[in-house]
């Protein structure tokens, strides 16, 4: 499909998420002398929706931004969550998490796990996993991308982005640290291996941010992403990334990165999200074509004799 200048669901989303972000940063106007500056920033990022609508088919050199800007925004979405978390809170609420946590399950997997099958062959298996969920999360875009499956891809790139949106919100608002944050942590011969010490380096060194472990985004991402596989890949994509799903879930608390209930919370908001979410947020945000009401036409006017009134051409 040529690319035109209508405007997809994904793109009002991402217009909706910046003017909720830029209400965020106004609560600490009056605090902090950068809060206008973001909230403008954020201001001005909702309005690309409608400068994408100057994009026409002709605009090939622009195309493929036009296409997936959604995937260079998430690593600046991302790192804002540690400087909400850092700028706007004092705290987590890992307490409270942990409670809930104690209450549903009566034990904190995370603290139990490791410390008891740390064999380095089980921890590569999951420490990778845990590293293969960024490599994850391009497949299906990729896939349609190179494949010119244009509505399927923006389709795909709007359930990332629901679900990914709705994780960052809820962190902006309550923050969770995680364990590696709050307590002691098991530390043994596992974690010198290769996939460990790798996943310290790339996970904790250059890509974690404070207050984003509840509900874990990167369960919340794998299971979309199999959701996704489930929908336009090939069956032994799908296969592939819910074994990786699976991994992740595990891997989470394993790692001690999360408690055992940021995963739990993390798929069930995945599934919560494409199954309920998606289809209502797609129907309220789709472009109709001219003519087409975004909301139930009027009812008929009553009918001219009953006014008292002729009709007349």
């Amino acid at each position: 499909m040529a690319m035109n200048n209508q405007l997809y669901p994904v793109d009002r989303l991402l217009s909706g998420y910046n003017l909720a972000m830029a209400g965020i940063w106004s609560m600490a106007w009056s605090i902090w002398s950068w809060a206008p500056v973001l909230v403008a920033a954020h201001a001005a990022a909702a309005c690309l929706p409608a400068l994408l609508r100057r994009t026409t088919e002709h605009s090939r050199p622009f195309r493929p931004f036009r296409q997936l800007y959604p995937m260079f925004w998430m690593p600046a979405f991302w790192a804002e969550v540690d400087f909400v978390r850092r700028c706007l809170h004092s705290g987590g609420h890992d307490a409270f998490v942990l409670k809930l946590e104690a209450a549903l399950l009566h034990v904190h997997p995370h603290m139990l796990w490791m410390p008891h099958m740390h064999q380095i062959w089980l921890s590569e298996i999951l420490y990778g996993s845990y590293l293969v969920y960024l490599l994850a999360l391009v497949v299906p875009v990729l896939w349609l991308t190179v494949r010119a499956r244009t509505d399927d891809l923006m389709t795909a790139l709007f359930r990332m982005m629901a679900v990914f949106g709705f994780c960052f919100l809820f962190f902006a608002v309550f923050p969770v640290d995680g364990p590696q944050h709050t307590g002691a942590v098991f530390e043994g011969p596992n974690q010198h291996a290769f996939l460990a010490r790798l996943v310290t380096l790339v996970a904790r060194g250059n890509g974690e941010s404070l207050g984003a472990a509840f509900p874990s985004s990167h369960v919340a991402g794998a299971v979309t992403v199999a959701w996704i596989a489930r929908s336009y890949l090939p069956r032994w994509a799908f296969y592939v990334l819910a074994a990786e799903a699976t991994g992740v879930f595990l891997s989470t608390f394993y790692t001690q990165q999360h408690y055992a209930i940021d995963a739990i919370f993390g798929a069930a908001l995945a599934l919560a999200v494409q199954r309920f979410a998606v289809p209502a947020l797609l129907s309220a945000l789709q472009e109709r074509p001219e003519g087409v009401p975004g909301i139930p036409a009027l009812p008929p006017p009553l009918p001219a004799t009953l006014l008292g009134r002729e009709v007349r051409p």
